[in-house]
């Protein structure tokens, strides 16, 4: 998991035939939300969106 601030898409990524990235946006309350629902299982992620929220803005 990668916290980028401030970052614009500039050109599609050149990536090899088995490797495969998957990107989408969610709002950062609903990311929140679903953290505290255990909507995400694993530790890495739950860690990082914890550790990241000191450099967001949440309402």
């Amino acid at each position: 998991m990668v916290l980028a601030l401030n970052v614009e898409k500039v050109k599609d990524l050149k990536l090899d035939d088995d490797e495969f990235l998957v990107s989408y946006t969610e709002p950062i309350e609903k990311v929140y939300e679903m953290l505290e629902n255990g909507v995400y299982k694993d530790a890495h992620t739950n860690i990082a969106l914890y550790r990241a929220k000191k450099y967001l803005t949440i309402k």
